[in-house]
């Protein structure tokens, strides 16, 4: 399954492979690989995000057994607003899904960046470069998740009203969990990243998004690790810049990393 496009709901681009609603498909021994998933836009301002590159699931009960998921991407639409990416190579909600002996190799989750004279600029956040999950069952066993990276969309000010602009958070290079269970045997996560978006200004200061879990991010979940190795996983924080040297003194704000290997907050 490749070179897919997926389907648009609601202005959000899902499934860039396959999209599963209120379905519960075995998929074994596949190729799913070079699938994009993007958000589209109304002239009124309203825009869509990005969600499951290679696959999504939506009040599903799946398995996914012996498959390679690489080369996906997730990316959302710009207008007044920017959109959110989640879930680069898969994206689950209300959901309950098992991946044994799979492959999850790079795969991207972009948040969308934002440019806008007159008023603030903010960069789209990122969710799970690999797999994203919300209030969803996922159990992975036997697998290799590598080379994955989530990134903030960077924001860029230009006006003197409100001109500071902000870039996106960036959650879960591998993995990103919200409100759900994750269990994970026998498997290895290594050189995924979490970058944060810049944050730029003409007439002030512009502001960083933050990196968070290189390898896993998590909040109010819980996470179970058995036997898996995590390394060489990395979270950065977005640089903020001030393009004009009227206000001598003034700089950007960087963000922060939290969590190269994992980030848990509120609860896990």
């Amino acid at each position: 399954i490749t070179n897919g496009s997926g389907k648009i709901v609601d202005l959000n681009g899902c499934g860039g492979g396959i999209y599963c609603k209120n379905a519960s498909p075995m998929i074994n021994n596949s190729l799913i690989k070079g699938n994009k998933s993007i958000g589209t836009r109304q002239s009124t301002g309203i825009v869509g995000a990005g969600f499951g590159g290679g696959l999504y699931f939506i009040q599903s009960n799946s398995s996914v057994t012996n498959c390679s998921i690489i080369d996906n991407e997730v990316s959302a639409s710009v207008l007044f607003y920017a959109g959110q990416g989640s879930g680069g190579g898969i994206y689950c909600r209300d959901s309950s899904i098992s991946f044994t002996g799979c492959n999850i190799t790079n795969n991207h989750s972009i948040g969308a960046s934002k440019k806008y004279t007159g008023e603030r600029a903010i960069g789209g956040d990122g969710f799970g470069g690999g797999i994203s999950c919300y209030i969803s069952t996922l159990d992975i066993r036997n697998c290799l998740i590598q080379l994955n990276s989530v990134v903030g969309g960077d924001g860029w000010g230009t006006g003197i009203y409100d001109p500071n602009g902000k870039g996106g958070d960036a959650q879960g290079g591998a993995i990103y969990g919200s409100n759900s269970t994750i269990y994970i045997e026998k498997s290895l996560i290594k050189n995924n990243n979490s970058f944060g978006g810049s944050g730029s200004s003409q007439d002030g200061q512009g502001v960083s998004g933050n990196g968070f879990g290189g390898g896993i991010c998590c909040f109010n979940s819980s996470l179970i690790l058995k036997n898996i190795i995590i390394t060489d996983n990395d979270a950065i924080k977005g640089y903020g810049y001030n393009n004009t040297n009227d206000w001598p003194g003034w700089h950007g704000f960087d963000g922060a990393s939290f969590g190269g290997a994992i980030y848990g907050g509120n609860n896990l």
